[in-house]
């Protein structure tokens, strides 16, 4: 990553015009180059969210019942399912969704739910029982 923004760095000083500003190429070369930083920092803001959350459950991670209370459907020309559960931990009732696009889970479906004992709200489905 450093290497990345000494590189752009050095391209950007040498190919400056002094008199009139910036080349064209230069220009579009700035623009590429912020474009892909963007999307490099999405990228890893994505994984280490994904790596949090699996690091979070196997450490703190406690299995508990749930059931799928409804199905929602979202979107107009491609439309999208999710599942909405429920689940107790600590004598708290939580509601999550989850992508159903397989159209696999119905109400009420029983579920097996791990979730964080730290953070609750962080769950998996490791499993499901059809009703």
């Amino acid at each position: 990553m450093v290497g990345l923004l000494v590189c752009y760095s050095y391209l950007y000083t040498i190919w400056i015009k002094k008199d009139n500003g910036e080349s064209k190429f230069l220009s579009n070369l700035r623009s590429l180059g912020t474009a892909l930083v963007f999307l490099f920092l999405i990228y890893v803001l994505f994984n280490l969210e994904g790596k949090y959350k699996k690091n979070e459950l196997d450490k703190y991670g406690v299995v508990v019942k749930g059931r799928v209370i409804d199905i929602e459907k979202s979107g107009f020309r491609i439309p999208h399912y999710y599942a909405i559960f429920e689940y107790s931990f600590d004598k708290i009732k939580y509601l999550q969704s989850i992508n159903d696009d397989e159209r696999v889970f119905k109400s009420p479906d029983s579920l097996t739910i791990r979730c964080s004992s730290h953070d609750p709200e962080l769950c998996n489905v490791i499993a499901y029982l059809p009703w």
